[in-house]
């Protein structure tokens, strides 16, 4: 309600800017109606954002606070991924570690990944909230790296139980992927 009020009022305001400019001109100016459009978008989508990015304690968070969060939830899918069917084994432990350096750059321990499987198994880490929250601030390319990394682990012991399809599938939805994309990424895991 608040984002359609600040919208009226700039909406309001923008009018009386066009009307006054057009009335001192003796013309319309028609690159202020383009000016008052931008205002009413800006205004809802300023306010919109700014709650929603509260309400997902995501606001004020840099770009690396983001950046990791992002590779966290990663992580934690891929772990989560690799428990589902039971057990992490030493092939998803590989696909993990190796995806994590490919991803970030960075030499991920193999017990920190044992640990955080560990954690996933125990403690049922809410990985759908988590990723739902993330998702409007990742881009088109992370939003694959994670549908795709959580198929690369199931894949990664030769055979992906009905368990892991359905938290990939989990997975792809939180992440605002179409069951169209998430084949097309599946497509292009299993030919290489």
């Amino acid at each position: 309600m608040k984002g359609i009020t600040f919208g009226l009022i700039s909406g309001v305001a923008g009018v009386a800017i066009w009307t006054g400019a057009t009335s001192l001109a003796g013309y319309e100016v028609g690159w202020l109606t383009w000016g008052v459009g931008a205002l009413v978008g800006y205004g809802v989508f300023f306010v919109l954002g700014t709650r929603t990015a509260r309400g997902l304690g995501l606001a004020g968070m840099s770009r690396q606070a983001l950046e990791a969060a992002y590779q966290s939830a990663l992580l934690v899918a891929m772990a989560r991924v690799g428990v589902s069917d039971g057990a992490v084994d030493e092939s998803e432990l590989g696909s993990i570690r190796s995806i994590l350096q490919e991803v970030s750059g960075l030499e991920v321990e193999e017990e920190k990944i044992r640990l955080e499987a560990e954690n996933a198994a125990a403690e049922d880490t809410e990985l759908i909230p988590l990723l739902e929250r993330l998702s409007p601030h990742l881009d088109t390319a992370q939003r694959e790296t994670i549908v795709r990394s959580a198929i690369q682990v199931g894949l990664a012991n030769g055979s992906v139980g009905d368990e892991e399809q359905r938290l990939v599938s989990e997975i792809a939805t939180a992440v605002d992927v179409s069951d169209g994309h998430l084949h097309g990424i599946l497509a292009r895991v299993v030919a290489g």
